[in-house]
């Protein structure tokens, strides 16, 4: 449904997987429905579901990582810039994996919210 930019139904899939399993996909579920909350314009709702998904145990780091990065999207579009940045450069910071693309999408973050507006 995602991919076919059905993102009500996808929703309503993805959040029947995250009440299901608190395995990946479950995670990965989580992650899904704060960027669709994010897409919506739902910046604080988006937060919220960044913060369910970094207390899921276990703790699936990329989805957290993936997570992190929206959450600062999200200070960004309510203009905490200096929160957007911090968060991005904790990923930068402290991500295990360095070849999952994962840094190189929160510098490219980073570099975006960095630009004068």
């Amino acid at each position: 449904y995602y991919n076919n930019n059905n993102i009500d139904k996808a929703d309503e899939n993805y959040r029947s997987v995250a009440k299901l399993t608190r395995t990946e996909p479950g995670a990965e579920a989580k992650y899904y429905i704060a960027n669709i909350l994010f897409s919506k314009g739902k910046y604080l709702d988006a937060q919220q579901a960044c913060f369910d998904l970094s207390n899921q145990v276990p703790s699936y780091e990329y989805w957290v990582a993936k997570g992190f990065i929206i959450l600062a999207e999200t200070y960004s579009k309510l203009g905490n810039d200096f929160q957007a940045k911090s968060t991005l450069q904790s990923i930068i910071d402290e991500y295990s994996v360095q070849d999952d693309g994962i840094i190189i999408e929160a510098q490219k973050k980073l570099d975006e919210i960095s630009q004068p507006r």
